[in-house]
């Protein structure tokens, strides 16, 4: 969740920079120029902090992995303590009730950015544009508009597939511990 929270911060950086480089005055006068971008730093740290936690995430996956494959026995030979059990039962609870928001954040957000083709006519067309629907659909701001809902649908889609994976490995260990 961390790596997609610094990832939204540096495209909301990018969509900044833009704003700030449209210059209307460039369409007519030749001596005009795109402004200047106000994040160029920020830009680099979040890039690099996005691609860090990523990679966290990653290692962190192999240690779930490793939780439910191995039965935690590394995790366990680092730890070494008898109360091993209960810390993997209390940290199996805290990453449930995390999975089950980063379920709920993800279906909030698809609620938010997920358009309908009118929508997408009303929001990416002069109020005039076109005399049907179908011409509307058709316009290439409306088109982006539908075209980045549809990917919006397919990442929120991952995550809570994703989320639902990592929540049955949790849901089917006390199954195994009880097998073995």
């Amino acid at each position: 969740m961390l790596t997609g929270f610094i990832t939204w911060v540096n495209w909301s950086m990018h969509s900044n920079n833009y704003d700030h480089n449209a210059n209307v005055a460039m369409l007519w006068d030749p001596q005009v120029w795109i402004g200047k971008s106000p994040h160029t730093t920020g830009l680099n740290v979040t890039h690099w902090a996005a691609i860090t936690t990523g990679f966290a995430s990653a290692f962190c996956t192999l240690g779930g992995a490793d939780a439910i494959v191995n039965r935690g026995a590394i995790v366990s030979s680092i730890l070494n303590a008898g109360g091993a059990t209960w810390l993997a039962v209390a940290s199996d609870v805290f990453v449930s009730i995390g999975l089950l928001l980063t379920a709920i954040g993800a279906g909030i957000t698809a609620k938010a950015v997920i358009l309908t083709d009118n929508d997408a006519i009303t929001i990416g067309v002069a109020r005039y544009a076109a005399a049907t629907k179908e011409e509307n659909l058709k316009l290439p701001a409306v088109r982006n508009l539908l075209n980045s809902s549809k990917a919006a649908r397919r990442g929120l889609l991952a995550i809570v597939w994703g989320t639902g994976l990592q929540l049955s490995a949790i849901f089917v260990k006390p199954i195994i511990w009880l097998i073995g």
